[in-house]
């Protein structure tokens, strides 16, 4: 059994690496001077470029739902009430599943930076303001082929 008086143990400390701030804690200023800039890899010009359009894709995503929650609120007086309430919620989920399947598609570069997010946006638009028309004139959402409204003989 030893016994000191005194006893030390010298460490020596690593030099401070500079850590990047995460892009989720970045404001949207960081993030524009960010994703422009060329002293950082492409991957995180990917990165910080996809979390900008996750960012502005929330805003827009809340306009075109509501413009979904005006198509499928209506209901017929004579028809069930759930089966709207079943395809919005089916429309809520591929919207948003379509969503973070681009946010991947755009941090790995298979698609165009300046595309970011707005393509989906804008196929649920055209299908949300084409609904929407078809409500406002009184036709059915999704018109059925005259071979199914045929009476038998």
């Amino acid at each position: 059994m030893i016994e000191f008086e005194r006893y030390t143990l010298r460490i020596e400390l690593p030099a401070p690496a500079l850590r990047r701030t995460s892009f989720h804690a970045m404001s949207i200023l960081d993030l524009i001077t960010e994703r422009k800039n060329s002293a950082i890899g492409i991957e995180q010009q990917r990165a910080a470029n996809a979390e900008l359009h996750w960012r502005l894709a929330k805003p827009v995503a809340l306009l075109l739902l509501t413009l979904f929650a005006l198509v499928f609120a209506y209901t017929q007086p004579r028809r069930g009430r759930y089966v709207s309430l079943f395809v919005a919620i089916t429309a809520y989920f591929l919207y948003s599943n379509l969503l973070g399947v681009a946010d991947a598609m755009l941090k790995r570069g298979r698609v165009p930076a300046e595309l970011g997010l707005w393509w989906v946006h804008a196929v649920f638009f055209v299908l949300g303001a084409y609904l929407f028309w078809r409500r406002a004139n009184y036709l059915p959402l999704l018109p059925m082929p005259k071979l199914f409204w045929r009476r038998p003989l």
